[in-house]
């Protein structure tokens, strides 16, 4: 997965960032929460909530379900979104 808007200067950030999902970059029975995990310790954020949502439909992925369910196409872009007030 590349995130397509890094966040400069700090390990937080405040608004959604791009993702472009690669298709082997997980395992396919793989968890949405296990991607955003992934996500944020490989980029070195912040560890609080976030939602991966679907950038074209604006879906929300559901962290319990695997990336199998959401028939993703290789290079489609995901937001991953903080949310607020939340934390883990």
């Amino acid at each position: 997965m590349v995130l397509h808007d890094k966040p400069q200067s700090c390990k937080c950030f405040t608004k959604p960032f791009l993702l472009i999902y690669r298709a082997n970059d997980f395992e396919k029975t793989a968890k949405v929460a296990d991607v955003i995990t992934a996500v944020l310790n490989h980029f070195g954020l912040a560890a609080v909530d976030y939602e991966l949502r679907n950038a074209v439909t604006r879906e929300i992925l559901q962290p319990d379900r695997p990336l199998v369910s959401y028939h993703l196409e290789d290079g489609v872009v995901l937001m991953l979104i903080p949310q607020q007030g939340g934390g883990v």
